[in-house]
C-alpha cells in the first residue's frame, strides 16, 4: 500500500509542477490526499485478488466457503450491532479520561468534505473486509494452525493496533480505541470461528461513524471518537510529507 502511495503522490507532485511551473510544496493539501487515497483503494483491490488466490489456492476451492463466511448460532447480525455500539462506546470513554492531542488523521479528515466522502467510501466499501480478511482470516488462522488460538488473538490483536499506532500518535485515547477494537474482533474471532461476524461488526462501526463525520460541519474539529474508526484509510505517508 506504501509503494502505491507512494507512486501516487510522485505523479501528483509531477503534475502540479508541470501545471504550475513552480515547485510544488510537500505540504498535505486536498489533492495529494485524493490521490493517495485513491492509491489506497487501488491497493484494496490488489490485495482482495492476492487473498482469494492464496484462499482459494489458485481456484480450487471455493472463497467464501473457505473464509468462513457464515453467522455463528450464539452471535447473529443483531449481536454485532450491539457489539460495534460497545466498540463506540468504550471509544467515547477514552475520549473522555485518556488524553488526546491532534492526529495527522484527524487532520486529514479536515482538510475538506471530498477527502472525507472519498475516506468513507474506503472505510464502508473495502476496510471493513480487507482488514479482517487479511488479519483475522489469512493471519489468525495461519497462527491458529501452527501454534495455538490463544497465541493467535495476541500476535493478531497486537499486529493490528501497532500498524495503525502512527497515524494516530498523540493521542492516548485514539490507540485505546484502535487497540480494543482489535482485540474485540480477534476475541470475534476465536469465539465463532468464522469470519463474518467480524467483518459484520467492523462495517456497521465504521458505517455508524461514517454517517456522524458526514454529517459534522466541514470546519468542525473531529474528536478522536469521530475520526479513529477508518484506521486503514490514512496514507502512511502523510506524515512524512510536511
Amino acid at each position: 500500500m506504501f509503494v502505491l502511495q507512494l507512486v501516487a503522490a510522485f505523479f501528483y507532485f509531477g503534475i502540479k509542477w508541470y501545471a504550475t511551473g513552480e515547485r510544488p510544496s510537500f505540504a498535505m493539501d486536498t489533492g495529494l490526499a485524493l490521490a493517495t487515497l485513491a492509491a489506497t483503494l487501488l491497493a484494496h483491490g490488489i490485495t482482495l485478488l492476492l487473498s482469494w488466490w492464496v484462499v482459494t489456492n489458485s481456484g480450487r476451492l471455493p472463497f467464501w466457503q473457505s473464509l468462513g463466511w457464515k453467522w455463528h448460532p450464539q452471535f447473529k447480525s443483531v449481536h454485532a450491532i450491539a457489539l460495534a455500539l460497545l466498540m463506540l462506546g468504550l471509544a467515547i470513554l477514552f475520549e473522555r479520561i485518556l488524553p488526546h492531542g491532534k492526529t495527522d488523521f484527524q487532520r486529514l479528515l479536515e482538510l475538506s468534505f471530498s477527502v472525507r466522502v472519498f475516506i468513507v467510501i474506503l472505510a464502508v466499501g473495502t476496510a471493513p473486509l480487507v482488514e479482517e480478511l487479511v488479519y483475522r482470516g489469512l493471519l489468525f488462522s495461519s497462527i491458529e494452525k501452527a501454534k495455538n488460538w490463544k497465541l493467535a488473538v495476541v500476535v493478531v490483536t497486537v499486529l493490528f493496533a501497532i500498524v495503525h499506532v502512527p497515524q494516530y500518535w498523540g493521542s492516548p485515547a485514539a490507540i485505546g480505541a484502535i487497540l480494543s477494537l482489535s482485540l474485540a474482533l480477534t476475541l470475534l474471532r476465536a469465539f465463532t470461528g468464522q469470519l463474518l461476524p467480524c467483518v459484520a461488526t467492523h462495517l456497521i462501526f465504521n458505517s455508524i461513524q461514517a454517517v456522524v463525520l458526514l454529517a459534522s460541519p466541514p470546519s468542525a474539529e473531529l474528536a478522536p471518537s469521530t475520526s479513529a474508526f477508518i484506521h486503514s484509510c490514512l496514507p502512511l505517508i502523510s506524515g512524512a510529507i510536511k
